[in-house]
């Protein structure tokens, strides 16, 4: 996962808690 300021986070997407996190960080 490629967060928005650069920084590659190896993360499970299958945690539901993950994908919250992430969307957070995309928008």
């Amino acid at each position: 996962v490629k967060l928005t300021n650069g920084n590659e986070v190896c993360l499970n997407p299958k945690e539901k808690w993950v994908q919250k996190v992430v969307q957070v960080f995309v928008k």
